[in-house]
């Protein structure tokens, strides 16, 4: 049976496309039902050329709107993987945006921030929306917690916007950036201006690209999207639809896959040293079994002290802090391993796979199997 031909219209500077074109083609090399149409030697097609290549599908980045019609007029299968606006005419596979911003905020707040900063140049691209109001899901349940949005070009440039917050936000504070080229710009400013990372400011990023993260300095947190899963889920979709048409457009998020931690947010910003003390011991050990006897131990409180500071500080207890982490690690577990579900909960620090179960279900509504289908982890 001859293959069906797919055509790339993607733009290959985007970190993100690049992960989903490596994922893409990690399935077509299993599936050779489909090939890819070049463009010459160009694997890349350009915009409107595109739709009249005679392919019998197409993964595209932004449609702009004098697309439209030649979109329409295609009769293969088309799917967006852009979420710079809200697609609804068309098939789109997506980082579920509204996640990440949630994972950010959950990460900077379980550092103890209880000031963030969140950076926008482009106020209206829909990912930003998103992931801005995910983060300030985060805050409005973490008492005493803020968030402010900036825009660099009111103040000149990202040095204008680093004087400002130096002037105006006292540290310590977090700044969250929806990718990770502003937040390289941020720690340029930041060292030229002195404002010290993460020691003052603590800095994520989003994308986990290599390149910027590991030649930033300092080095570079980044909330890493999982577009690998995300490229295959692409090519998934892609033969059920050609067995099975959908009668209207699908939409599939896929959450992001977690933080990368490095220097850029090395620190706990909290101003009671010993909860700081209890909260670095159990991210340290959130894979080991442990109890909040031995976290108050080793910081040197009672334990009803604890839970006291605790709750006043962050709102939830040393034990639902434990339980939070060891979720998150499991997640990251779930997709980035193939590790069985029993190696798993062990791994995260649960004692049974039982009590793992019933907890991940509490929490997500869906057994660790189920969620790791879903979400486009590595299947066992």
């Amino acid at each position: 049976m001859k293959p069906k031909k797919l055509a790339l219209s993607l733009s290959g500077n985007i970190v993100h496309y690049r992960n989903i074109v490596d994922g893409l083609g990690e399935f077509l090399q299993h599936h050779p039902e489909w090939e890819l149409q070049w463009q010459d030697q160009n694997l890349f097609w350009n915009s409107p050329q595109v739709w009249n290549c005679g392919a019998d599908a197409v993964v595209c980045g932004v449609i702009q709107e004098s697309e439209r019609e030649s979109v329409k007029k295609f009769r293969g299968e088309v799917i967006c993987v852009s979420n710079r606006a809200r697609e609804t005419r068309l098939h789109s596979v997506v980082v579920d945006d509204r996640e990440v911003g949630r994972l950010a905020g959950r990460y900077l707040c379980g550092l103890g921030f209880r000031r963030l900063v969140t950076i926008s140049e482009n106020p209206y691209f829909y990912f930003q929306q998103a992931r801005f109001a995910g983060l300030q899901e985060i805050v409005d349940n973490t008492p005493g917690t803020t968030a402010q949005t900036f825009n660099p070009w009111d103040y000149g440039g990202y040095e204008g916007l680093v004087r400002h917050l130096q002037a105006g936000i006292t540290p310590p504070f977090a700044i969250y950036c929806v990718t990770d080229m502003p937040a390289v710009r941020i720690a340029m400013a930041a060292m030229a201006l002195g404002l010290r990372i993460p020691e003052e400011a603590a800095l994520l990023g989003t994308d986990n690209s290599l390149l910027l993260c590991q030649f930033s300095r300092p080095r570079l947190s980044s909330i890493e999207l999982n577009g690998f899963a995300l490229g295959q889920r692409v090519g998934e979709l892609l033969t059920e639809l050609s067995q099975s048409p959908a009668p209207s457009p699908l939409r599939i998020e896929m959450p992001p896959l977690g933080v990368v931690s490095r220097r850029s947010t090395d620190i706990t910003a909290l101003d009671d040293p010993r909860l700081a003390k209890a909260l670095s011991w159990i991210r340290e050990h959130k894979g080991k079994d442990m109890d909040v006897d031995q976290v108050a131990a080793h910081a040197g409180v009672s334990r009803r002290l604890l839970e006291l500071r605790f709750k006043e500080i962050l709102g939830r207890s040393p034990y639902q802090e434990i339980l939070r982490l060891r979720m998150d690690h499991a997640r990251e577990l779930l997709l980035r391993t193939d590790w069985p579900i029993g190696r798993i909960a062990e791994e995260a620090g649960f004692e049974e796979i039982r009590t793992f179960n019933t907890a991940f279900r509490r929490e997500t509504g869906m057994t660790p199997k189920q969620w790791r289908e879903n979400t486009g982890g590595v299947p066992v």
